[in-house]
């Protein structure tokens, strides 16, 4: 009842959305396809800004430091809220004010400027100049992270979640990629 409650007053949100049952494929449900959603724990409130260009971990550093609103878990694009019997309608309402402020703030700015936030989706593929083989056996040297956009990665770099890689040895560390990695730092 109180996921629900929440759920509906978020999809409300301009710029927000709350993942429910409509993601369920009901026609199928008596059969298992790679396809298809047949069930959803209905007591996870999974939230996404991504609309307003707020990945799932600047929204989970926004709710906790400025609204004091603590995530179960982030992602790329979500936040993932565990509902319990300890929660109260107080509690709900508190998320969903949170995301409303959250959303006036970044309508307002992007009313008067730009946002200034990088790109939110994944950097293109590198280019390759060594085989991760050869890059493991040449001679590495240590550099500031400030200095490696046009070098050579040594390394593979994966931030987690999700944990995937964004660069594998052998390859070459572009702005794209740096940008990306630096807003993970």
């Amino acid at each position: 009842r109180l996921c629900e409650y929440a759920r509906e007053k978020i999809n409300a949100i301009s710029g927000f959305r709350c993942m429910g049952r409509e993601i369920l494929d009901e026609e199928n449900s008596d059969k298992i396809s790679k396809n298809s959603v047949c069930a959803i724990d209905t007591t996870r409130l999974v939230i996404s800004a991504k609309d307003l260009g707020i990945t799932g971990f600047e929204l989970d550093e926004i709710l906790f430091t400025q609204y004091q609103v603590n995530m179960e878990l982030s992602d790329f694009e979500n936040v993932v809220a565990v509902v319990t019997y300890a929660n109260t309608v107080m509690d709900m309402d508190r998320l969903v004010e949170a995301c409303r402020k959250i959303s006036q703030n970044r309508c307002d700015v992007n009313k008067t400027a730009s946002s200034n936030s990088i790109n939110k989706r994944l950097p293109g593929i590198p280019v390759q100049k060594l085989t991760p083989r050869q890059a493991y056996f040449t001679k590495a040297e240590e550099i500031d992270w400030k200095d490696s956009v046009g070098k050579i990665s040594a390394e593979m770099i994966a931030p987690y979640p999700p944990g995937i890689p964004i660069i594998y040895p052998g390859e070459v560390i572009s702005q794209e990629i740096w940008d990306y990695l630096e807003a993970f730092r």
